[in-house]
């Protein structure tokens, strides 16, 4: 199975967070592990942050340490300028954060919106919205 990971879930494999055990599992599952190009600096910025809070020196360096191996073997996916359009869409209709809009999980292979996205999944919604359905694809 390709499981595409955004940073907030990819964390969660590294450190213990609320969620890890599932995110673990999708890792287990992903065959290869797929994400933005952008996961490698927001990764390495998470692990920093994580130190300047406090965390524990030693659990950060191991993580690091795993993450920066195993990314090697990740199905890292490039940026394309052709997104602007398709990033301006779903800015407009999803509460997502900037990288959000351009990681894979976010762009193919949903249900819902045009343009592949998860409506039930973003907007946390029971159904996929008609609205979000016409706006992005109108």
């Amino acid at each position: 199975m390709i499981v595409s990971f955004d940073t907030s879930m990819l964390i969660k494999v590294y450190l213990e967070e609320t969620g890890s055990t599932d995110a673990r599992q999708l890792w287990t599952a992903s065959n290869p592990p797929t994400g933005s190009v952008l996961l490698l600096p927001e990764m390495l910025a998470t692990f920093s942050r994580k130190l300047r809070e406090g965390a524990d020196p030693a659990k950060i360096s191991s993580a690091r340490t795993a993450f920066e191996t195993d990314w090697r073997a990740f199905a890292s996916v490039p940026l394309d300028t052709n997104l602007y359009p398709i990033c301006r869409r779903l800015l407009d209709v999803h509460p997502l954060r900037g990288a959000d809009a351009v990681t894979p999980r976010f762009r193919g292979g949903g249900d819902g919106c045009g343009e592949g996205t998860s409506c039930v999944r973003l907007c946390r919604c029971s159904t996929p919205c008609s609205g979000c359905e016409r706006r992005i694809v109108g």
